[in-house]
């Protein structure tokens, strides 16, 4: 799904979180977390957070869109179905969860549980207040920006697509981010603004994962991670092929976010790199 193309002023806020220069690393733990893994297509499954959670997947995608006074979730204006709504889907199971685990989305983690909202057809600055106004009801578990401070939260939530970083500038408490397009990687937004950079596979790279990726290519993604690194941002490509040797490729390089659709092969792939040594760093077995 198409990131933001964002015209951002510098900022200087507190930054929330660093990534490590060279080779991805995720916290080793007992965790057993798929730290890289982020679920794409939600609406091709019936159960599309809780598919994501029981994997240990931290990040996890929704369409959504706004009709009749209701914030629905489906990939298209014909899937529109009041029953499929957020609140319903995402936010209050994730609420029960947050509040069987003394606060966390997985009981014996600290990590941050990331929902990504992707706003389909018609958003303004109105709709979009409205659905802060909706996080509010669920405010005591999110992760929020209040008079430019960033507060903890157990669950951060994402925006992709139609919303438009303008529009919450009036708002005294912000309880959402926004991941950003490629065009805006470079930019000195801070962590308070942009949570992560998204941009389309194919618009970078051509590698399927047969042979060895072209080193040209391999230059570019150096390039990009090198400036994720710099302003301490997450990477994700979006239709990104699902092989393994890509995957390798990418999460060696320091991309955080695996755009996944087969979850349960990614689980597996992920449990098995997080534990391969690599540049003379032992994971843990």
């Amino acid at each position: 799904m198409s990131g933001l193309r964002l015209i951002l002023v510098s900022a200087s806020f507190l930054v929330l979180q660093c990534l490590l220069a060279s080779t991805a690393s995720f916290a080793q733990s007992d965790c057993n977390l798929v730290e890289a893994g982020h679920s794409h297509n939600d609406y091709l499954r019936e159960s599309p957070l809780f598919d994501a959670l029981n994997r240990g997947f931290l990040s996890v995608e929704a369409d959504i869109f706004f009709a009749n006074g209701n914030f629905t979730v489906a990939h298209t204006v014909f899937g529109r179905r009041n029953k499929r709504n957020l609140r319903k889907m995402y936010l209050e199971p994730l609420k029960a969860r947050v509040d069987s685990c003394n606060g966390r989305v997985f009981c014996d983690c600290p990590q941050v549980f990331e929902l990504m909202l992707d706003l389909k057809g018609r958003w303004d600055a109105d709709r979009l207040h409205g659905l802060n106004a909706l996080l509010a009801q669920f405010e005591g578990m999110l992760e929020r920006v209040e008079n430019n401070r960033v507060l903890s939260g157990s669950v951060r939530i994402v925006l992709s697509g139609a919303a438009r970083i303008q529009w919450a500038d009036t708002l005294n408490v912000r309880r959402y981010f926004f991941d950003g397009g490629m065009g805006s990687l470079a930019s000195a937004a801070d962590s308070s603004i942009l949570a992560r950079n998204s941009a389309k596979y194919s618009s970078f790279f051509s590698w399927t994962g047969e042979g060895e990726m072209p080193e040209n290519e391999r230059s570019i993604l150096k390039n990009l991670v090198g400036k994720a690194i710099e302003n301490n941002r997450k990477l994700r490509f979006w239709k990104m092929p699902e092989n393994e040797n890509i995957w390798q490729e990418f999460l060696d390089a320091g991309v955080q976010w695996m755009n996944v659709d087969d979850l349960e092969r990614f689980n597996r792939f992920f449990g098995k790199w997080n534990n391969t040594p690599r540049d003379g760093n032992k994971k843990k077995n």
